[in-house]
């Protein structure tokens, strides 16, 4: 069981997050005591077992990630950074100091196109339907084009920063355009490193079940909610905006979940282009009846992909 922590770039969430990240590091059992009260059942097993995951964008305006204390990097078993600093002005991805004996430190990069828009903050977006302002001569950079540069510039991340692994996807908005680009990914990836790199193939569509994936692993955002994954922002009428329509509980509730029977925790039909359908579907089968499937080999060695 983990809990994910997702770090949004809007600013005061994130300092917000960045204190909490601080009154963790002074007491841990505290804040776990908190959200898991002694008498639960899980509690002994959660104080050992509780995973924090962060997704940092890695940009230079998040000064607290800059200079995050290494103590507090050390609570987390893995850091995911994403490397849209690559796509935006900076062109650049900030990476902390990580112990590698402590934390698993992994790279995420989409491959994505860009349409010139000057009401978004970062004058870009990825999708036409982003598109609010009316302009001649809107600039259009197509990903194709920058692939040979974004290789030479992930290439050069897996060399110095030596991240256990860097996970390529193709823009999940676009599903048309997922297989070709899967494909080119995977090329991309065998050619820098095939043992770190590679592309992940996550076609969206509607689970056949009802969502349960937040007893699995609850995702804890910036504004204090908890939701099912991080990835409800992909929802078309999300507005890339973690709502509270798939918000479950606040982060101090979530041992009430597991108090209680499992029970469906969000509407249905809310995410009909689920990015973690398989994983939702597989849970609603074990719910369902089906035997757990009981690994035969050593377990997943990154926990935040199961």
């Amino acid at each position: 069981m983990s809990l994910s922590a997702s770090a949004i770039s809007n600013g005061e969430q994130f300092f917000a997050l960045k204190r909490a990240m601080a009154d963790a590091a002074r007491d841990v059992d505290a804040l776990l005591e908190r959200i898991l009260p002694a008498p639960h059942g899980l509690h002994a097993r959660i104080h050992e077992a509780v995973r924090y995951a962060l997704f940092p964008s890695g940009k230079q305006y998040r000064t607290g990630w800059k200079t995050a204390h290494p103590n507090v990097l050390d609570y987390f078993t893995w850091i995911r950074i994403s490397m849209a600093g690559l796509d935006h002005p900076e062109r650049t991805v900030y990476v902390p100091s990580i112990d590698p004996s402590k934390t698993t430190l992994g790279f995420s990069w989409i491959m994505s196109d860009s349409y010139e828009e000057p009401s978004h903050k970062h004058g870009w977006v990825s999708t036409p339907e982003d598109i609010r302002t009316p302009m001649e001569n809107r600039k259009v950079v197509m990903v194709e084009d920058r692939l040979p540069w974004i290789e030479e510039q992930i290439s050069a991340y897996v060399e110095n920063h030596a991240p256990e692994y860097v996970r390529l996807l193709c823009n999940c908005l676009q599903p048309e355009l997922i297989p070709k680009r899967h494909a080119q990914l995977q090329a991309m990836a065998n050619r820098i490193d095939p043992d770190r790199v590679f592309s992940q193939f996550k076609p969206p569509r509607q689970p056949r079940h009802k969502c349960a994936k937040v007893y699995t692993r609850p995702c804890l955002n910036a504004n204090g909610l908890v939701y099912p994954c991080d990835s409800v922002v992909l929802n078309k009428t999300a507005g890339h905006k973690f709502g509270s329509q798939w918000a479950v509980c606040a982060w101090d509730k979530v041992g009430e979940l597991y108090s209680q029977p499992i029970r469906q925790v969000i509407e249905d039909d809310i995410c009909p282009n689920c990015v973690f359908s398989d994983q939702v579907d597989f849970i609603g089968d074990v719910i369902d009846g089906m035997p757990t499937p009981i690994p035969d080999s050593q377990p997943p060695q990154h926990l935040n992909f199961t």
